[in-house]
């Protein structure tokens, strides 16, 4: 973040603080009965967080987490208001395993919460 210049910072807090105010103010615990849904779809994202795809480019290495499919299946199952929570659950479980370094798991969670 510190070898980043000073827009390209102010644009990632301004993603951050967006993504955690819509996860804040739309984001729906699950009822009851939707809990062993809830439960597994978290489940299987953190399981499958660290899975990566390579995707087929030709100037860099993209990857693409498994655990995307677990997220749009959220979405199908429960809707987008729980689908951001699972989203959230596998973004912070694929950097939290992945690397140590708090912004760039804070990043990862609020951009996924974003996109849901």
């Amino acid at each position: 973040m510190k070898t980043l210049p000073l827009r390209a910072r102010i644009y990632v807090l301004f993603v951050i603080a967006t993504a955690g105010v819509l996860l804040g103010a739309f984001a729906e615990v699950p009822r009851l009965g939707e809990l062993p849904v809830f439960l597994a779809l978290a489940l299987a994202t953190v399981l499958t967080s660290t899975f990566k795809l390579r995707l087929p480019t030709t100037k860099n290495r993209a990857t693409m987490s498994v655990s995307f499919v677990i997220d749009f299946a959220a979405l199908l199952l429960l809707g987008w208001h729980k689908a951001m929570l699972v989203a959230a659950v596998g973004a912070v479980s694929s950097r939290r395993f992945a690397s140590r370094i708090a912004i760039r798991c804070i990043a990862s969670s609020s951009t996924c919460r974003a996109s849901s």
